[in-house]
């Protein structure tokens, strides 16, 4: 056995650390084959000519004493790597030479041949090892890719730890658009462990991809939450990339679906109008010109809408201008070729008239639904095919002007809701949407769609006017007086929008982001189970609409911890029952509870294990005794601000479970979650019965 520890554990590598889909092993799987069967020490002692030449043993002035520089935990840590490239190379002896000059992979540089030079010096065979190192080492050492406003640049023998769909997701202005996930997680930088699907877009020609970088680049510091922000960028065997979150779909697809509820759909729109105005100066330093606004390069990511794709951006600076608006040239953009592109004009204006078109769509499918929308661009079609050059596109004017049917299904809209207002109608429009599609909004859309930007509104008016008509549309009517139980309004249907399907029903009051008096909570398992999804579902008494805040969060147990608890003592005399649920990107919501029951229920959801007879306390400088086999040898773990949690597993009925998504264990035991909030860990004590435990350490 011992003479083919090196060809075995070479087979092992082969058949269970190289990647399935790929020509590389990734660091995880090289390292569980080295913990199995003891298969480091037997390769490391291994007695075949080669590793005893590599190893130099059989010469007198080198003795054997291979035994006494095993060092097991140095193999596995730094110099993992290249031992597995070693012994693929079939030279697993020169382990000892690689750490005698302290040479390894180190995750992010890779061996040169200056690097390498040692080899020679110690009459190893010379150049033939070296070459084939500097060549295999690329399979063996994969970098991460973390979010960066670098560019980084890989090697042409670099792989790429991604497993890539197939299928095209998109093409933006010069790029297509594919869907990745990372293949391992250790190659998924950490700014980047919060999500979990990625979108690459590449580009054939440099010049195209860098210019899209550099445009986003300008506006990532500002972070404004409907403007889509890259992630990272890198160049690959002639391609340049732009790493993006993947977006769940863009408002182009969305517009083909059932749609959802008017409110929180407009309240979006708003959120993008808003983002316009940032491009176009309203963040004060940098202006800027979109030039292809379109429903397909609007992407819903996590629920919000974002303007994306901006390889046709143009950036400038205010303080080089007098008047920045107004300095820009005329467009030369073909209308023929970009449907929701307006008349030639000022640039900015042109952003503001392809916003104009999409809300104008956007209206007919909120009012008349997707058979509504496909009305309203077949009768731009067919305007289109009356006009004399014959080319014909579903495009918004012609010739400059505005096309009539554009106009016709503007004022068919108008007169839609002032009919479903009569009560002998039988058109179904909601009472939020008779109170946002007024007057005011249909006069905003056509002074958005007015023929040769006469009269067109900048974009920081229309975010200030859709936020208003939004607000209004959301106000009390007279004589309206919600009951105040958050559930009970939903279940009788006392306001409109209310979720008709929920699991885990909580209560709770919004602090943070502005309060609410009352708030319910809706918790769903998301990402295959890796985040929990939070539905918080809210109104005020001013509103009579109920609004729904949708966001994922990681659980306690992964990278990047997201929930902080709060507890004090029952008989204190400020009792506080409170959670504060965190996004990587500072976004947080603070809840306060009444009940102890749904603050721990929340907490049971967040670190996924299951909750039953539950007590917490929150205890400082305090240590845990915990139980041995042994009575008379105790060891305690001291922790600072934690927060702990006792349950008991037994079976139950169906209407025990507070949590659905835990498992059921026969016997019924103790359990501890202790949550160490200032090193956001989680402890786990599992299975306290009698005088044996077992102890789980999760990051």
């Amino acid at each position: 056995m011992a003479q083919v520890a090196c060809r075995l554990t070479r087979e092992k590598l082969y058949r269970l650390a190289k990647d399935p889909d790929d020509n590389y092993f990734p660091r995880s799987a090289i390292l569980s084959v080295f913990n199995t069967d003891d298969c480091l020490r037997q390769v490391y002692l291994c007695g075949c000519d080669f590793c005893r030449q590599d190893f130099r043993v059989d010469s007198p002035v080198n003795p054997d004493n291979r035994h006494q520089t095993f060092y097991r935990e140095e193999l596995l840590d730094r110099y993992a790597t290249v031992y597995a490239l070693l012994i693929c190379s079939y030279r697993a002896g020169l382990i000892r030479s690689f750490q005698k000059h302290r040479k390894y992979l180190n995750g992010s540089d890779f061996f040169t041949r200056d690097s390498l030079r040692f080899l020679i010096d110690e009459r190893v065979e010379g150049e033939s090892i070296i070459d084939d190192i500097l060549h295999n080492q690329y399979r063996f050492q994969l970098r991460a890719i973390d979010r960066s406003r670098e560019p980084i640049t890989l090697d042409r023998l670099e792989f790429l730890p991604i497993r890539q769909d197939r299928e095209q997701k998109g093409r933006g202005s010069f790029g297509q658009v594919y869907g990745f996930e990372f293949a391992y997680e250790e190659y998924r930088g950490e700014k980047m462990r919060h999500i979990s699907r990625f979108a690459r877009k590449i580009f054939q020609r440099d010049t195209a991809g860098l210019d899209e970088w550099f445009n986003l680049l300008h506006f990532d510091e500002l972070k404004h939450p409907h403007l889509m922000s890259a992630l990272a960028a890198f160049w690959h065997r002639d391609q340049f990339s732009i790493v993006f979150e993947e977006a769940e779909q863009t408002l182009d697809t969305y517009l083909k679906s059932d749609g959802g509820l008017a409110q929180e759909l407009w309240s979006q729109l708003q959120g993008l109008a808003d983002g316009l105005a940032f491009l176009h100066g309203s963040c004060g330093s940098i202006i800027a010109y979109h030039g292809d606004l379109k429903p397909a390069n609007i992407l819903i990511v996590r629920g919000v809408m974002k303007i994306a794709d901006f390889g046709l951006l143009q950036v400038r600076y205010t303080s080089s201008v007098a008047n920045p608006l107004e300095s820009w040239p005329s467009s030369d953009i073909n209308a023929s070729t970009r449907p929701y592109a307006g008349p030639s004009g000022k640039k900015p204006s042109m952003d503001v008239w392809s916003f104009g078109a999409i809300l104008s769509e956007i209206a007919a499918f909120d009012l008349e639904g997707k058979s509504g929308l496909q009305r309203y661009r077949k009768s731009r079609l067919d305007d289109s095919q009356e006009e004399a050059d014959g080319f014909h596109n579903y495009g918004f004017h012609h010739a400059g002007f505005l096309k009539k049917s554009v106009t016709e299904t503007i004022t068919a809209l108008q007169e839609l809701v002032r009919n479903s207002q009569q009560q002998q109608n039988n058109v179904l429009v909601s009472p939020f949407q008779q109170r946002f599609f007024r007057q005011r909004f249909f006069e905003l859309i056509r002074g958005m769609l007015s023929d040769g930007h006469a009269y067109c509104p900048t974009s920081e008016h229309v975010a200030d006017e859709l936020k208003e008509i939004h607000r209004q549309a959301g106000l009390q009517p007279q004589g309206f007086s919600p009951r105040g139980d958050i559930w009970d309004d939903v279940k009788y249907e006392r306001v409109p929008n209310s979720p008709s399907r929920s699991n885990c029903r909580l209560c709770a009051r919004l602090l943070e982001p502005p309060s609410s008096p009352k708030c319910g909570l809706l918790l769903h398992d998301g990402n295959e189970g890796r985040s929990l999804l939070v539905q918080c579902v809210l109104y005020n008494y001013r509103d009579v609409n109920i609004y729904i805040i949708q966001e994922p969060f990681m659980r306690l147990y992964r990278e990047l911890p997201s929930f902080d608890p709060e507890y004090t003592d029952r008989n204190s005399e400020r009792p506080s029952l409170k959670a504060t649920l965190h996004q990587c990107d500072g976004r947080r919501y603070a809840f306060e509870f009444n009940d102890l029951s749904d603050l721990l229920t929340l907490q049971a959801a967040m670190t996924k294990q299951y909750v039953f007879n539950l007590y917490a306390y929150l205890t400082s400088y305090r240590t845990f005794p915990l139980p041995h086999r042994r009575p008379e040898r105790r060891s305690a773990v001291e922790l600072e601000r934690a927060v702990v949690q006792l349950w008991s597993e037994k079976p139950l009925r169906d209407d025990q479970i507070l949590w659905p998504g835990t498992l059921r264990i026969a016997n019924p035991r103790m359990h501890i979650a202790i949550i160490c909030k200032d090193k956001s860990k989680l402890l786990l004590i599992k299975g306290i019965r009698d005088t044996t435990f077992h102890l789980n350490r999760l990051t």
